[in-house]
């Protein structure tokens, strides 16, 4: 049985690899990120994705990279993803689904805070204030409605 000191010596250490692994995350977001929520719900998004594959996380990559990727790799994280004249703030793409999602302040668009608290059509949207009360609660809203609600994109037709 292991003593208290050792205890928490190991679990110090372990905090202070995890700490540093998120600081890369997050630095890494900050060079590549429209803004500071999109900071912040992208690394929580990598970091929950950790904890809903068991160990399996999202690669955070650039649209141009994407590509290059085997179709043996499905987890993918990307800032800023260009597609039909529209720029997402992030595209999260687990083998065969597809989730597009925004991050918005409700002063740069023409709805009112709560209408974009409430526009979740194609796309999963989050307001500034969502985000900020509690980003690790955006992200697994994010993994739940891709568990439970939507479709592959071989059934799309």
């Amino acid at each position: 049985m292991m003593d208290a000191a050792s205890r928490q010596k190991v679990l110090n250490q372990i905090a202070d690899m995890v700490i540093d692994k998120a600081d890369d995350t997050i630095s890494t977001l900050t060079r590549v990120c429209g803004s500071p929520i999109e900071v912040m719900l992208g690394a929580c998004l990598i970091w929950h994705s950790k904890l809903w594959w068991s160990g399996d996380s999202l690669i955070l990559e650039t649209q141009e990279r994407l590509t290059d990727w085997s179709p043996q790799v499905t987890h993918f994280l990307v800032p800023q993803y260009s597609t039909g004249g529209h720029r997402f703030d992030f595209l999260l793409r687990d083998g065969a689904f597809e989730v597009f999602i925004e991050c918005d302040g409700h002063a740069f668009h023409e709805q009112t805070k709560r209408q974009a608290e409430r526009d979740r059509r194609r796309l999963l949207r989050f307001t500034g204030s969502e985000i900020n009360r509690d980003p690790m609660a955006c992200a697994e809203s994010v993994f739940i409605f891709i568990d439970k609600l939507y479709t592959p994109i071989e059934a799309r037709g």
